[in-house]
């Protein structure tokens, strides 16, 4: 079979072409154009309701009417299999619903809290969001091929675009400014007029900057990751989400704007609503406690369709009570037209270069945090999740990200970024096909067409948009911890992430802290322009903790042995730098035969095979003698590029001699022994030894992903496939491990053995990286094998 080339890779990407891997498939396709054929899908039952089994998805997780489903596992659809068409539209609807809630709760946000809009222009928001995602998402699904280069846009997944939460610091604090300056209406009594002109600003300022974020597009995903690591993506969705809340809870007791306010906002929402209360009353707060504790009771007894949309049903009962006890206002409903569009309502554009920094840092960190959701997306999906295919979806995941915003900039929306919160719809249902992402793109585009949907969320009021935006905010700031659990907690790390959260927490608890170090008061423009970007990045929470994260980052030195720390805190081993040592007295402790394996140290380590449970060795550093064989013995051995192998005992260790042969071969293992030569992981995973060698840069955050996903598995399957592998594939018996073992004391006994150790230990022997890597070093190894034909017998 002919090998492509890179580019013919590159090209055969596309996900139609992959389709037709086979003859038959081929046929198939064919077939598919056929007249005869869409009659049939059109119109067979077959075509529209297929076999599945739709009962499972409305079927409430309350015993006992979930006794049928307690096992049951969905059939998977992927990306190109054919659905029925009536699964087609109730998944896209189902993929629709779910996206509604962090579709609407950006516009809302800044409509209400930072440019004080009236219900017409919230609505429009609303409606120009639901759009402008409808057409992102089905550009990311299509995955469009850019001609004559290797670049594509789009991932070709069942990944969802919607409208970033990270220009919702910006926007608070930049209105904040225009207000403070008198750029934005204030009327006499000091209430905060409508203020268009500052989103036109940062439309005008996205469309200059989004630019950034295309041109990122073009750089290999490994590059980013190096740059922009886990340390400070953690950080800026953990403090994107904390400072969220905040605005939430704002919502929560009945508006921002009548927390402390006067006149028109002396009560909430204000003084001309149905039901006006002061900020906080406990009625308030009931309705926003009805949508939080609904999505609670949805995710514990809902059914699979009801789990995926547990944030509209809390919705929606949150709607229902507050409508039922008169907190609704049909006014603004009957007023909102039947059908809208975009640029139904437009904004005087313009570019402020307070806005400039902040936004270009904001789009250089979009391109960054898109990549774990397509990932995710990516797993779950059942396609590749490494190599040039993945990569390559990488690269069109961000460009469609920055073309998504350049097209929501010139449509009057926000900025948009890939999510993965339609990922729970992929692993409840079972479907990945990219026929359900298209048709949830076209419900997108209609409920944004729609005029009075997007006027039912504007005349929403606010405590129950409250209880729901405390609820999807605090999943931002968990998906931060989340990502910040998966970084080896060295000193190093701590000390960036104190740094640049330090910082961050700063303007979430005070936000006006910087407003009088930087307080230019002079005629120059510009410089006033750039005192006032300044002042909005230091006091936008993520922004500041992404340039200080990043900075340090790349600055501080690593320190090997504080990684050798976690290590041993994760994996049991020892603090020694570079080395995985067993510190086991071998010069002063000499073990007797054993009969059976009771007690065996060595027979220990080899029980892993056992285990109920995967093991996975991680080998970064040198694994020689004991740590050479515990990374045999587990399930799965992964090494880094500078990881280093050697087996400098002859008859000596539980398990060198009974399982080296079984994974390398009889020539092979005799060579690795008899040698006793250090080889690096390239040769140990080209001899068997370990699963493959990974580039360090990549190598946590491969061993990671790879761990969860074969831990995603059944504990039945898992189990059973370990069990019958290891019989099948002639794994040594408890009597062969006790051989292996049993020569260890009778090798340790020898008198050569017992001269030279101790030199070969003052030498460097497991201390010394140089000794242990370099030529000399393994002769000397050598040469105390050699010493007793006896010990060379015993293997």
């Amino acid at each position: 079979m002919d090998t492509p080339s890179s580019s013919e890779k590159l090209g055969q990407e596309q996900d139609v072409v992959q389709s037709a891997s086979s003859s038959s498939e081929g046929v198939d396709k064919l077939e598919k154009k056929s007249w005869a054929y869409l009659k049939h899908y059109f119109t067979s039952r077959e075509g529209w309701i297929g076999d599945y089994d739709y009962v499972y998805l409305i079927t409430p997780n309350i015993w006992p009417l979930n006794r049928r489903y307690k096992d049951y596992v969905a059939p998977f659809y992927g990306l190109n299999d054919e659905i029925p068409i009536f699964l087609t539209l109730l998944l896209g609807l189902q993929h629709a619903l779910t996206m509604i809630g962090s579709i609407v709760s950006p516009p809302l946000a800044i409509a209400g809290g930072a440019f004080n809009f009236d219900p017409t222009i919230t609505q429009y928001l609303v409606s120009a969001a639901f759009i402008t995602t409808g057409i992102a998402t089905a550009l990311q699904v299509t995955r469009v091929h850019i001609a004559k280069t290797p670049f594509f846009i789009g991932t070709g997944l069942l990944s969802v675009v919607g409208p970033t939460f990270d220009i919702l610091p910006i926007a608070f604090n930049y209105t904040s400014m225009r207000y403070a300056n008198g750029t934005c209406p204030t009327a006499a009594d000091g209430t905060q007029l409508p203020c268009p002109d500052a989103w036109g600003a940062i439309l005008g300022s996205m469309l200059c900057t989004v630019w950034i974020q295309i041109a990122m597009s073009m750089v290999p995903p490994k590059t980013l990751n190096r740059i922009f690591p886990k340390i400070v993506t953690g950080s800026l969705l953990l403090l994107v989400g904390v400072y969220l809340i905040n605005s939430g809870m704002q919502n929560w007791g009945g508006s921002s704007n009548c927390n402390g306010g006067d006149g028109f906002y002396a009560l909430c929402p204000n003084i001309a609503a149905p039901k006006p209360l002061p900020w906080g009353d406990p009625k308030l707060i009931g309705l926003g406690f009805s949508v939080f504790v609904t999505v609670i009771i949805v995710e514990q007894f809902g059914s699979p369709l009801m789990k995926s949309a547990s944030i509209i049903l809390g919705l929606a009962v949150g709607c229902a009570i507050s409508g039922a006890t008169g907190y609704w206002s049909r006014e603004n409903i009957d007023a909102a037209p039947a059908i809208t569009f975009l640029w139904v309502h437009t904004f005087k554009l313009s570019v402020d270069g307070a806005l400039i920094l902040p936004l270009l840092i904001m789009f250089i960190c979009e391109a960054v945090s898109c990549m774990p959701d397509i990932l995710a997306t990516a797993e779950i999906s059942n396609v590749d999740i490494e190599g040039t295919q993945f990569n390559s979806r990488i690269q069109g995941g961000i460009l469609c990200d920055g073309l998504g915003s350049l097209i929501s900039a010139f449509g009057t929306g926000l900025p948009m970024v890939s999510q993965a919160g339609n990922n729970g719809v992929i692993s409840l249902t079972g479907c990945a096909s990219r026929r359900a992402g298209w048709c949830a793109s076209g419900f997108l585009v209609l409920m944004g067409m729609f005029g009075k949907f997007g006027a039912v969320f504007g005349s929403m009021p606010p405590s129950v948009l409250g209880g729901m935006q405390v609820f999807l905010y605090s999943t931002i700031a968990v998906a931060g911890i989340r990502v910040l659990g998966l970084i080896a907690w060295t000193r190093r790390n701590r000390f960036i992430l104190t740094a640049s959260l330090g910082i961050g927490f700063i303007d979430i608890v005070q936000p006006t802290w910087f407003n009088q170090i930087l307080d230019y008061s002079g005629s120059n423009v510009h410089l006033q322009g750039f005192e006032q970007g300044i002042n909005l990045i230091v006091e936008t929470p993520f922004i500041v903790a992404a340039v200080i994260g990043v900075f340090l980052n790349l600055v501080l030195p690593r320190d090997r042995s504080e990684m050798d720390n976690v290590a041993r805190d994760l994996a049991g081993r020892p603090a020694v730098q570079d080395f995985w040592i067993a510190h086991w007295d071998i010069l002063n402790s000499i073990p007797t035969n054993l009969t059976s394996d009771d007690g065996a140290y060595w027979v220990n380590i080899t029980r892993p095979a056992n285990l109920p449970v995967l093991t996975v060795a991680a080998v970064r550093g040198i694994a020689s003698g004991g740590g050479a064989e515990l990374a045999a013995a587990l399930d799965f051995s992964f090494a880094s590029d500078k990881a280093t192998f050697s087996q400098t005992e002859v008859g000596i260790g539980g398990g060198a001699l009974a399982l080296l042969a079984l994974k390398v071969g009889q020539n092979r293992a005799l060579e690795i022994v008899l040698s006793a030569d250090a080889f690096d992981a390239a040769t140990a995973a080209q001899y068997g030894l370990i699963n493959r060698m990974i580039p360090d840069a990549e190598f946590e955050y491969f061993v990671d992903r790879f761990a969860r996903r074969v831990s995603s598995w059944d504990h039945y399957g898992i189990t059973t496939a370990k069990k019958l592998i290891n019989k099948n594939s002639g794994f040594p018996t408890v009597a062969q491990w006790l051989e292996t073992w049993n020569a260890f004391p009778e090798g340790q006994a020898q008198p050569a053995f017992q001269a030279r150790y101790p030199e070969l230990i003052k030498a460097g022997v497991q201390t010394n990286v140089s000794f242990e890597r370099d030529d000399c070093g393994a002769l000397q190894i050598c040469q105390y094998h050699s010493l007793s034909k006896d010990l060379l017998n015993l293997v």
